[in-house]
């Protein structure tokens, strides 16, 4: 064996220690660390290996006695950890028969206040989608309607007049229901106005094509025999304080085939400018038929009607506005 020289080395300070049970194993320490630290032994001979183990041994010895008061100490320790354990669990369990039933009958409260909330929310919405759905009706009847005649379309606008707009059925969306009927109400009055328009373009249609048809048939009978036909009367109507052209009395006299002399008010605009053609000169008539159509607005048929007239004799003066 052979022995180094001393180095200072940090040791255990006995009066520190908190468990006195270590002391005397600290106070050994001091010793044995001047015995075996940094002892080499020469374990390749018989004597040298013998004294390392006894060095070992002997340190050992130390360590484990002190691993075994270690668990000596420490046995009531951990003991009382148990029964701190267990006995808070056995306590736990009492106080959870306590305490569970109060908590049960506290979240049940919960859970029914939360339902009804719900609940409420759901009929809230479920109302102001059904208002938000009767607003959109009354905007989209117009819509609903296009194509309709003047006489349904009328009586939607009746019911939509009738239907009474209040509180009591649109709660707080009332402004937004009246301003929505006022909307639809408009709407379904120029869609009246506009669908007796095209009714009545096309019941006049409907009557010229009738008329001429009659005058399609009236043109094909042959005269009887030995009649002479009728001469136009050339009588000079009588003057009278002209006027402005009154379009549905000349296609009128036209188709019936009676004579008229048509002329304008020179108090009124653009009598002024107001020619007299001799209707009986064949070369005017392509004119008078494009001033009938363009200035005095009658359709082409009611035009060629006159045009027609005037050949026959019937309408003799025309006065018209250039």
């Amino acid at each position: 064996m052979t022995a180094t020289a001393e180095s200072p080395e940090q040791v255990v300070d006995e009066q520190r220690l908190q468990v006195a049970e270590y002391k005397p194993t600290a106070a050994a320490l001091a010793k044995l660390r001047q015995q075996y630290d940094g002892v080499v032994y020469d374990v390749r001979t018989t004597k040298g290996m013998k004294d390392a183990k006894e060095a070992r041994k002997t340190v050992r010895g130390y360590r484990t006695s002190l691993e075994n008061k270690r668990k000596e100490i420490k046995a009531p320790a951990l003991q009382r950890c148990r029964d701190i354990d267990d006995e808070a669990k056995i306590i736990t369990a009492e106080l959870r028969k306590l305490e569970e039933p109060i908590d049960e009958q506290i979240k049940a409260e919960e859970q029914r206040k939360q339902r009804e909330k719900e609940e409420a929310e759901r009929r809230e919405r479920e109302r102001v989608d059904k208002i938000r759905g009767d607003i959109e009706a009354i905007r989209r009847t117009p819509a609903d309607l296009i194509g309709k005649s003047a006489a349904e379309l009328g009586a939607a606008a009746h019911d939509l007049r009738m239907q009474p707009i209040g509180e009591d059925r649109f709660a707080e969306f009332a402004q937004e229901a009246l301003a929505a009927k006022q909307q639809a109400m408009q709407q379904l009055a120029s869609m009246i106005e506009a669908a007796k328009a095209q009714e009545e373009l096309a019941e006049m249609k409907r009557k010229q094509a009738e008329q001429e048809a009659a005058k399609a048939e009236a043109v094909d009978i042959p005269a009887p025999a030995g009649t002479e036909p009728e001469q136009p009367d050339i009588t000079e109507p009588v003057a009278e304080p002209r006027r402005p052209i009154d379009t549905r009395r000349l296609a009128a006299a036209a188709e019936a085939g009676t004579r008229h002399q048509v002329g304008l008010d020179p108090a009124q605009p653009g009598g002024d400018r107001t020619v007299v053609a001799d209707v009986g000169t064949d070369s005017r008539l392509a004119a008078i038929r494009a001033d009938l159509i363009g200035n005095a607005g009658l359709y082409s048929t009611q035009a060629d009607a006159v045009i027609e007239s005037i050949q026959a004799g019937r309408i003799r003066y025309l006065s018209i506005t250039e």
